[in-house]
């Protein structure tokens, strides 16, 4: 669009050639020296095209300006990790570092209350035709309720497994079958229709919601229901 812009009309192009590396035509801006540029500033470098890189630049006094701002960025971010400009990237390093340590001691609790938790869900199952059913409202969040849900597959054997929890006031639920005739994502479906949302998955393990976390204890009576149902249906078999 520059080049034609410049030349639109004209018999005569100007062209830049560095000897022995390339010859171009050129759409640019002309200057009479170097010295009405001022300063050169790369922004980014990218490929457009094979053999061919593209660079972003500022010039000039907008050169100047975006030089203000990154040292704004770099005292306001120092300000922030309270230390000095000059050890700004150690800074970020150790503040990097704390975050990974205290994300493994989250992880690390997670799992501990999983545990306890899996504890006092365990009990509470019942037991059809030798298949162990359970279904609670958990705290904690999916990938919480995720861990739980297999903790307490591993520790009831044969069984059908499914659990209700929120993420952003929105219901979530999560089912898990072994060795059962049964299917989680026919579990879940009918679940999340007490929830106004949707879900499935693969027979032993499926995922779903919706938006009325409020009807979870509802979800997750009917998913049991419709568990009941078919262990009671092949017992009569």
């Amino acid at each position: 669009a520059h080049f034609e812009e410049e030349y639109r009309g004209k018999e005569r192009v100007r062209v830049v050639e560095v000897p022995g590396v390339s010859v171009e035509l050129c759409g640019g801006c002309h200057v009479r020296r170097t010295g009405e540029i001022g300063l050169f500033l790369i922004l980014a470098e990218e490929g457009v095209a094979a053999g061919t890189r593209r660079i972003r630049a500022v010039v000039g006094l907008k050169a100047w300006e975006h030089i203000r701002k990154l040292r704004w960025w770099v005292k306001k971010a120092a300000g922030l990790l309270e230390v000095p400009e000059k050890d700004l990237v150690g800074g970020v390093e150790r503040k990097l570092l704390e975050i990974q340590e205290l994300r493994a001691q989250i992880k690390r609790l997670e799992e501990e209350q999983a545990l306890s938790m899996a504890d006092a869900l365990v009990s509470r199952a019942e037991e059809i035709n030798g298949i162990k059913l359970l279904g609670a409202v958990v705290e904690g969040g999916p990938e919480q309720a995720k861990r739980l849900v297999d903790t307490l597959a591993e520790r009831l054997g044969r069984c059908a497994v499914i659990l209700g929890t929120e993420k952003e006031g929105r219901a979530v639920l999560i089912a898990k079958v072994v060795g059962a005739p049964l299917s989680a994502g026919d579990l879940v479906r009918a679940a999340a229709e007490a929830v106004g949302g949707k879900g499935g998955g693969r027979p032993s393990f499926a995922q779903g919601g919706g938006p009325n976390a409020d009807k979870l204890p509802d979800a997750i009576a009917k998913a049991l229901y419709e568990a009941r149902t078919v262990l009671v249906k092949n017992r009569r078999m």
